[in-house]
């Protein structure tokens, strides 16, 4: 019995200790959330806060550089150098990160300025506001490394920065300068009626020029190519090869990064008039000029007609400069619809010819013959697409012999005709002459498969 009486006087105990460290702890409150947000709560100094747009000139000085933005009529331009592109959205990110100061720390008797590196600044900016002047002065970077010192309109205080917002005031001249050449982009000019016209001329005098085809031209193409080369050559573009190094490379061509400013002698940068290259293209929307210099270490020298700067860009975007001409040509000989065509003659240099007739039944029916021999349609087309697949492989370079070796003529429904004759050039290739002209060679194994083909039709 005296057990359990002593066992219900400690449950007791126990129950009443339990229930007073309930009150205790419901008593002790816990930390509101305004109260951890104000535990966060960093004080500034507000060292300067007015609009952006009352800032009319910003000027700063560094070891490394030296120059002042004026704004003219809301534009911003580099004093004395008013050539000079700048990038708005930078200078306007530069000007609001000026405009409010806010210091994290000041320390009233700060001594000697030598002790914050202020006696001689890393960056000295003025701010010029609605007549007023300010002078910022950024010495060294405090012990936490994340603030520097600085000075605010000699104020005799030092104060800390966050560097954050330091480095946002001092920028040179080169971040703030528009990269961009352009707004050509691939995919506006894969659509094939956004590009107009490319024209590349060479310190040699040599010009390369490629345009749209115009709507006449598309027609009369049998093989739909879209852009043609008038010089020095004038044949069709190949387009996959085109797309490859224009369409494909243009859009990416930005400026990387400038080397100097109205320079006194453009020949040691290939950019003088006796070894510049000029490269003009055209879009429905905008033209791209550019002058075009030495290559160095992947890249080119080049500058604008209208800035006195030189700047570089990326070779492996300009890979056309450095491609064979007649790489961007389509490499067939020579094209013809054959709805366009009466006959085709193949003849060698020994004797042998063939004859192929088409005639026109009407309602876009033909027939088909060889030597006056009916071919089947099958037949006969396939025997047509090799003619006419033929294709060179060089720009023509060797001595003709002059007498052809093949040659073929197409007479067309127009009463017109044209001949391709395969003169030999050397050992290997066969210089394609068409009506009189030799601008491109190609295999003679080529030339030899096909004899063989269409002579069977005899």
């Amino acid at each position: 019995m005296k057990k359990k009486i002593i066992s219900i006087i400690a449950a007791v105990i126990v129950l009443a200790l339990l229930t007073a460290a309930y009150f205790l702890l419901s008593r002790v409150e816990a930390p509101s959330e305004n109260n951890e947000k104000n535990n966060t709560i960093t004080e500034y100094t507000s060292l300067l806060s007015i609009p952006s747009d009352t800032i009319t000139r910003y000027s700063i000085k560094t070891a490394d550089f030296e120059y002042a933005l004026v704004k003219n009529n809301d534009e911003w331009a580099v004093e004395g150098k008013e050539f000079i592109r700048l990038d708005s959205v930078k200078v306007d990110e530069l000007i609001k990160a000026a405009a409010v100061i806010n210091a994290d720390d000041v320390i009233e008797n700060a001594g000697e300025l030598i002790s914050y590196g202020l006696d001689k600044p890393h960056a000295e900016i003025k701010l010029f506001a609605d007549g007023a002047e300010y002078d910022i002065k950024i010495g060294n970077a405090a012990p936490t490394q994340d603030r520097y010192y600085i000075t605010f309109n000699n104020d005799g205080k030092v104060y800390t920065l966050f560097n954050s917002s330091a480095k946002a005031m001092i920028q040179s001249i080169d971040n703030l300068r528009m990269k961009n050449l352009h707004n050509i982009t691939e995919e506006g000019l894969k659509k094939l009626d956004e590009f107009v016209s490319m024209v590349i001329e060479k310190p040699n005098g040599n010009i390369i020029s490629i345009r749209r085809k115009n709507a006449e031209e598309l027609q009369n193409d049998i093989a739909a190519n879209a852009f043609i080369m008038d010089k020095p050559y004038y044949k069709n573009i190949n387009t996959d090869t085109f797309e490859q190094y224009l369409f494909e490379k243009i859009p990416n061509l930005k400026i990387i990064s400038y080397v100097e400013d109205a320079p006194n002698d453009l020949s040691k940068y290939g950019l003088d008039q006796s070894q510049k290259t000029v490269l003009r293209f055209q879009t429905v929307n905008e033209k791209l000029e550019l002058e075009l210099g030495k290559e160095e270490n992947g890249m080119y020298y080049a500058k604008l007609p209208s800035e006195n700067s030189v700047f570089t860009l990326s070779a492996n975007e300009l890979s056309v400069l450095k491609l064979e001409t007649f790489k961007l040509l389509d490499p067939s000989i020579y094209l013809a619809f054959i709805g366009d065509v009466e006959s085709v003659e193949f003849k060698s240099g020994s004797g042998e010819s063939i004859m192929f007739g088409i005639e026109d039944m009407g309602d876009n029916s033909y027939k088909y013959y060889a030597n006056d021999k009916e071919v089947e349609e099958k037949k006969f087309q396939a025997i047509y697409q090799e003619i006419i697949a033929l294709s060179f492989t060089a720009p023509s370079g060797g001595s003709l012999s002059g007498n052809a070796d093949y040659e073929y003529s197409f007479k067309f429904r127009d009463g017109r005709v044209d001949t391709v004759k395969f003169v030999s050039e050397n050992e290997r290739n066969y210089a394609a002459v068409v009506n009189g002209k030799a601008e491109f060679s190609l295999d003679k194994g080529q030339v030899k498969a096909l004899a063989d083909k269409v002579f069977e039709f005899k």
